[in-house]
């Protein structure tokens, strides 16, 4: 179980470097909102596209894995919604709030699932995360289209909406990749090497950005808002993926692959799209470093009560 801490640990490590890069180093904020608009239409989507197309899919062979774990996410994000009017957010903050309750960390996902279960934990993880990646980016795109401060005060047409969806980069990517993954062509290294270069660099910048939008004095200053976010993400997600799971039947190894895929905290990359589609950026990158520090603590419980051992 130290894995898990040192995993969560890396995170919240590169986080405080882009902190201190802010206050230290690099305090001009067009820095960071150019490296913020990179990431999101250069490097994610590199990411995406590499990762979908090259990620061997055979939906057969974890199919009710991958439909309890979808199926918690959707439960998931429609107890976010029960909970607006309740907690009394406006739009952005809803969005925030939404993103951190059902966007995945894939690089705690795949480093923990990649020793702590070995091989065919991973192969099984990369194949539930193309299906993950998908979903989830759509849901956010809808929820920000709808939600964002871009939307306040204006009453967008269906064919806006729809052109929106359809131009976001993430959503492009990721049904271009897993479009050249079922196509079965090889991904020439002319256009992998560079497409794995640039997307490498997406889940560091992505962190580093989200520690120079941090302001520590204001970590807690919603706690409402956190203590939602981190018990609909850390608790009733597991909890409705473990139910879905025993309902289905699953093994023992997909259990616990999609025990994690569900426990781990929020997505990185949630807060780049929240700064570039209008939600409360500042309020995600909170949430971000408040969901990572609470998994040190909850995902323990979670993989001990699955695990051979549990």
């Amino acid at each position: 179980m130290i894995l898990i801490a040192e995993s969560l640990l890396s995170v919240f490590v590169t986080i405080l470097l882009g902190y201190a890069l802010r206050r230290l180093l690099l305090p001009d904020r067009v820095v960071w909102t150019g490296l913020e608009r990179l990431a999101y239409f250069v490097l994610f989507p590199a990411l995406l596209v590499h990762s979908l197309a090259t990620t061997p899919l055979a939906p057969e062979a974890a199919g009710r894995l991958i439909t309890a774990i979808l199926a918690a996410i959707l439960v998931t994000g429609a107890a976010g919604f029960a909970l607006r009017r309740p907690l009394g957010l406006d739009g952005p903050a809803f969005a925030s709030l939404f993103q951190g309750a059902t966007r995945m960390n894939s690089y705690v996902i795949l480093g923990v699932t990649g020793s702590l279960i070995g091989p065919g934990g991973l192969a099984m993880a990369s194949l539930a995360l193309a299906f993950m990646i998908v979903l989830v980016n759509f849901l956010a795109v809808v929820v920000l289209i709808r939600y964002g401060a871009r939307a306040r005060g204006s009453k967008m047409s269906p064919a806006h909406f729809l052109r929106s969806l359809a131009g976001n980069p993430l959503i492009l990517a990721s049904v271009l990749g897993v479009l050249w993954n079922l196509s079965g062509a090889p991904m020439p290294a002319l256009i992998g090497a560079p497409l794995s270069f640039v997307g490498s660099a997406a889940v560091g910048v992505a962190l580093l950005s989200v520690g120079a939008a941090l302001e520590p004095a204001r970590l807690f200053a919603d706690p409402r808002i956190m203590a939602a976010t981190c018990a609909l993400k850390l608790v009733i997600l597991p909890a409705v993926f473990l139910a879905l799971a025993r309902v289905l039947a699953l093994d023992g190894q997909a259990t616990l692959v999609g025990v994690v895929c569900a426990s781990v905290p929020a997505a990185t990359s949630a807060y780049v799209m929240t700064a570039q589609l209008g939600g409360d950026a500042d309020l995600m990158a909170r949430l971000i470093t408040v969901t990572t520090l609470a998994a040190m603590a909850t995902m323990l419980p979670w993989l001990y009560l699955v695990s051979p051992m549990g």
